[in-house]
């Protein structure tokens, strides 16, 4: 395929040349249409700059960046860097808006940008204000990264699947690489523009043809154009190729427009922007970044070395995967890397391109034939850990750092945490033993409660759910990302220091009647945060909360983080709080209470009843206070008549478990569950469910409940018995392996005439038997 067939492609355009004629294209006003983050469009911008000499350069960014551009062409700053932009709703302090606006070393607008400072020339950002551009929109408040370069509208152009078609690419970045990247040192920079210029007609054919936002944008960098041509300077306008046309066509009749530099101002709740290191990675399409180009550590190392031939950095990006797949333990050889590079070329000339990205990707799947089968997959991982190695850039020392960033970085030094894009790293410490783990562990709990990515708690012990108690360090995974440092400018209102803004936020949550449901959980986190002197507020809020009324499986929840926080206590070592027992108690009476008046409940709230009864049962076993259990069980005992089966069967096994209940009265309560299950035969399978939630050694331990049960399932039809099945199978899934067995056993011995039989008879049972007592099992759902 030859770049021949571009122009066959462009010649179908009507009126192309008229058209490209009414773009500006002298030196005294040049349209430049760009597609971002290409180095082959830096490249022949570069050039073109020398020859022009322009004296004004407009580039598309928001112009409220105007503020940030000295230190945007500070010779400290390096990129990859980004300006983070981001506001908050008026009117609902919980939309936010945000977005990046990043530049690599090969940007277009990084290269304009930093020719035009060196060479005293003004650059002007031109575009719409992210103020008025952003909508709150879900993508602009997510997780992710959104950018201010996306421009999707021409990758969704119904002409490219034809032109996929015709030209045998597999997608839109090969087309680019064929006519365009390939030809960042093998063609004039005129012709290569009046190509673009023809590209960007091609898949915007109407330029009258824009959304809302992007009329808005276009109408405000048309202003700034005739303002720009009306002062007599020779002006550059760079902006994406989707624009130009659009742009050439309004700026003449467009208003000059007043351009006021704002002064950079400390971001606050409401609005901001920040310049901040990024990361190359970020930029790579490969990781959901629209704009960018695949595989952008390729284009990164050719343009880093300008001063030698391309065909020398292949080869050591070819042999730099061939070094990963050795170590991988593949038989990768030195003839396999001159073949691989040879194969490049070859493939270049069948295609009629210089030899590029594609070329050598292909070459090394090509001719790297040790790797086979499911090994495949090797050579992709090799390939993109060659070309995403985290490069991360850094912003001058004279931009204004926030105290909020300047203090996490302090903090960071000091606990010798990363501060730089690097693979994540594993942090352990020793919060029983040392004073300094304890400290970094705080540290690190507040940048988690203010929704911090830096740190990942991993494994540790679990004072909440009593899991881990083993343990004695804690594992986090530490990662520095350029969105934490984004975050924290957007959380700047909180505080200058991140305790400050933990404890602010924390505050905030207390009066909060959104968090008053889960008010106790805050306890706890202000003791992980080390934030000990709003231990007091969170009592005292959590003691107003506990005189109200609440549901049952909230009062447990509460009174588990109190428990919780007694065990901290020990832990990290700090002062008695003489109110906290008594709420422990507080909150222990009244789920107590809360729990005597359950009467009809839905399924979804059933099992959240059912895990706080287990969990307040394991509180009175654990005998970590000292709690009445006699309070608890005689609530309990409400529960042996709820028409909830699952409940009732799980209060008797509690009370049973607890010596509450004696084998003659437990006998009886599973009778009157037989019973209950003539009329609803349903009721027997979750009956038994929550019995043996909570106390399975009853069903082992009383032969004449097993008879009862066969009983019932020999008197139901099929119809029944297919009914009743999942709720058997269900609860009988909760034995183990050698209580199966036994209750297989008691079984065969029931259905042969002997119900009677203790358990050392039934251990005599042989094993014809115990296989025959399986396959019964069968006949009860299991």
């Amino acid at each position: 395929m030859t770049v021949g067939t571009l122009q066959q492609q462009l010649a179908c355009i009507p009126d192309l040349s008229a058209r490209l004629a009414a773009i500006p294209d002298t030196p005294t006003l040049r349209f430049i249409p760009i597609r971002h983050h290409s180095p082959a469009v830096a490249q022949h911008l570069k050039r073109l700059f020398t020859t022009d000499q322009p004296e004004l350069v407009l580039i598309e960014a928001p112009e409220n960046l105007q503020a940030v551009l000295p230190y945007l062409a500070d010779a400290e700053t390096r990129p990859p860097v980004a300006v983070y932009c981001y506001h908050q709703h008026p009117d609902d302090p919980t939309a936010r808006a945000r977005a990046y606006y990043p530049m690599a070393r090969f940007s277009p607008e990084w290269v304009a940008l930093k020719l035009a400072c060196d060479a005293g020339a003004q650059v002007r950002f031109i575009d719409a204000p992210y103020l008025q551009r952003s909508s709150f929109r879900s993508e602009d408040s997510g997780a992710e990264d959104r950018s201010l370069l996306d421009e999707n509208d021409w990758r969704d152009h119904h002409l490219l699947p034809q032109l996929l078609q015709t030209t045998a690419c597999r997608d839109i970045d090969e087309l680019w690489d064929r006519w365009f990247e390939s030809r960042a040192h093998h063609t004039d920079s005129h012709s290569f523009f009046q190509d673009l210029k023809a590209w960007c007609l091609l898949l915007r054919p109407d330029p009258a043809q824009a959304d809302a936002e992007t009329a808005l944008r276009e109408q405000c960098m048309a202003a700034h154009i005739r303002d720009a041509v009306d002062s007599g300077k020779r002006v550059w306008v760079v902006t994406g190729g989707y624009h130009t046309e659009a742009l050439a066509q309004s700026y003449a009749q467009a208003a000059p427009r007043a351009i006021h530099t704002s002064e950079l101002s400390k971001p606050d709740a409401q609005h901001g922007v920040a310049l901040i290191p990024y990361s190359l990675q970020r930029l790579d399409k490969a990781n959901q970044y629209a704009a960018g180009l695949p595989d952008c550590g390729y284009y990164h190392a050719l343009w880093n070395k300008q001063g030698e031939s391309a065909e020398k950095t292949n080869t050591e990006l070819t042999l730099k995967v061939a070094q990963y797949l050795r170590e991988a333990g593949e038989l990768i050889g030195l003839p396999d890397c001159i073949e691989a590079m040879a194969q490049r070329q070859r493939l270049a000339a069948l295609r009629g391109v210089q030899a590029g990205r594609m070329e050598w990707r292909d070459g090394l799947h090509s001719c790297f034939q040790a790797i086979h089968g499911d090994h495949q997959q090797l050579l992709d991982q090799a390939i993109q850990v060659t070309l995403q190695e985290e490069r991360t850039g850094r912003v001058c020392r004279a931009w204004p750092l926030l105290p909020m960033v300047d203090d996490f970085r302090r903090s960071a030094r000091q606990w010798r945490l990363p501060l730089s894009a690097a693979t994540p790293a594993e942090k352990s410490l020793d919060i029983y033993r040392s004073q300094r783990h304890r400290d970094i562990s705080a540290w690190l709990h507040r940048l988690r409660f203010l929704g911090s990515t830096y740190g990942d708690y991993t494994a540790g012990p679990n004072f909440a759910e009593q899991k881990d108690l083993n343990r004695v360090r804690e594992i986090w995974t530490v990662q520095w990302q350029p969105d934490v440092e984004a975050h924290l400018t957007e959380q700047q209102h909180l505080g200058t220091h991140i305790a400050e803004a933990a404890a602010n936020r924390l505050l905030a949550q207390l009066s909060d009647p959104e968090f008053q449901g889960t008010i106790a959980s805050l306890l706890p986190q202000a003791l992980r945060m080390g934030l000990n002197e709003l231990i007091s507020p969170c009592l005292a809020a959590l003691e107003t909360w506990l005189g109200g009324n609440h549901l049952f499986e909230s009062l447990v929840a509460a009174l588990a983080q109190l428990l919780y926080c007694q065990q901290l206590q020990k832990v990290l070592r700090l002062t008695h709080f003489p109110t906290l027992q008594s709420q422990q108690q507080l909150a222990y009476r009244n789920a107590c209470s809360a729990l005597g008046w359950i009467q009809q409940v839905d399924t979804q709230r059933s099992a959240a009843i059912q895990s706080a009864i287990r969990q307040l049962s394991a509180f009175i076993q654990q005998d970590q206070i000292a709690l009445e259990a006699d309070l608890f069980l005689d609530q309990l005992r409400a529960l042996l008549q709820q028409n909830d089966g699952t409940l009732a069967g799980l209060a008797c096994g509690v009370l049973y478990h607890h010596g509450a209940l004696s084998d003659e009265a437990v006998e009886a309560e599973l009778n009157n569950a037989c019973r209950q299950a003539w009329i609803e035969p349903s009721y027997i399978g979750d009956y038994l469910t929550g019995l043996m939630q909570s106390s399975r050694a009853i069903v082992l331990n009383h032969p004449k409940l097993l008879s009862a049960i066969s009983q019932l399932i020999e008197h139901w039809d099929e119809s029944t018995f297919l009914q009743c099945l999942p709720g058997l199978r269900l609860a009988f899934t909760q034995l183990k392996p050698r209580e199966s067995q036994r209750l297989g056993q008691q079984i065969q011995a029931l259905l042969n005439g002997e119900p009677d039989q203790t358990p050392t008879q039934l251990a005599s049972l042989n094993r014809d038997e115990l296989h025959q007592a399986h396959a019964l099992l069968k006949q009860w759902g299991w």
